[in-house]
């Protein structure tokens, strides 16, 4: 069918958490909507690839002791959170810096998506990935 099911997608992700994060306190909430299921593949690929993005600088750059991720689904968008209690950092400061933010905002415009960095330094960071279902 060229698309992972609803529980697949969710799963997939979890499993990358679950790997990345390792020995970090980490949950991953998802809805019960099969939104997730409906984006098309490579929508899904860059959500994934997105996804890791983060979490490695996460773990690189964060400092953080925990992260909650929430996968969250309307009719016309999914939107997955990631938020952490660590350093933080100054958004502005930090696009020039390799950190690949560019790269998550370059492929979420793609889809027409978007990412929200929120984060001050003290504060921790939370990073939203909206992409719209085109459903």
């Amino acid at each position: 069918t060229g698309t992972y099911g609803q529980g697949d997608l969710t799963a997939h992700l979890r499993e990358i958490a679950d790997r990345m994060l390792r020995g970090m306190v980490h949950t991953l909430n998802a809805g019960p909507s099969d939104a997730a299921s409906a984006l098309p593949m490579d929508q899904q690929r860059d959500l994934v690839l997105m996804f890791k993005e983060t979490l490695h600088n996460l773990t690189r750059h964060a400092q953080a002791s925990q992260a909650d991720i929430t996968l969250a689904q309307s009719p016309r968008q999914l939107t997955l959170t990631i938020l952490d209690n660590g350093c933080g950092f100054v958004p502005a400061q930090a696009a020039g810096q390799g950190m690949g933010l560019t790269n998550l905002q370059r492929r979420a415009a793609k889809h027409g998506g978007s990412v929200d960095i929120t984060s001050a330094p003290g504060k921790g960071t939370t990073i939203r990935i909206t992409l719209p279902n085109h459903g």
